[in-house]
This record gives C-alpha cells, structure tokens and sequence, in this order.
C-alpha cells in the first residue's frame, strides 16, 4: 500500500508557487499529474483547464490533459484495464486497516 497523501500535496504547493510565479504552461503539466497520484487530481485538471480557458490560455488548458492521456493510451496499448474502469470498479480491500498491532509498528 502507497501512501498517496503527500506526493499529492508536494505537487500541490509546487502548483500554487508556479501559478502564482505566472508560469502557466509549467503549472499546467504539474497540475496533469496530479490525477496519476490520486484520483481527485482528476478535479483539479478539470478546473485548471476552466480557469486556462476563461484566461484564454487555451495551450495550458490542453497541455494539463497530456499526461493522464498519454497515462489512458499507454495502458490500452499495452492490453491492461482502461483507468476509467479501475475508477468506476473500485471495491473495498481487505488490507486497508487490517493486522495485528505489530503490523501497524513495523
């Protein structure tokens, strides 16, 4: 099991510095990975891309979809299940919260 919540929130704070530094196109292939780390990234892309478009920076808006892309492509290719049905099949595990005490020191 990986802990997503801090790689998700390091490219977070290098998001909001970018963007305020008005580097849009750097912030906008940061703001791509997001979705491959957690899938509420999938949001963020999303309302970037809204934001890029009412900025008329139609460049940065596409360019924040190019990884997740790129990410969906290379997994059809290569015959393995497409992200959007791992999404809308998640199911619970039976390792999350599971094991004894030493389980949880180690």
């Amino acid at each position: 099991m990986a802990v997503t919540e801090v790689p998700f929130s390091l490219i977070m704070i290098l998001v909001v510095y970018l963007a305020l530094q008005d580097r849009y196109l750097v912030t906008s292939a940061a703001v791509g990975l997001l979705p491959l780390v957690r899938h509420e990234g999938i949001l963020m892309v999303f309302l970037w891309a809204i934001f890029m478009v009412l900025q008329k920076n139609r460049r940065a808006a596409v360019l924040a979809f190019i990884p997740y892309a790129t990410y969906t492509v290379g997994l059809e290719l290569a015959d393995f299940a497409s992200p959007l049905d791992l999404l809308m099949d998640a199911g619970p595990s039976n390792l999350y919260g599971a094991g004894g005490w030493m389980h949880f020191s180690a």
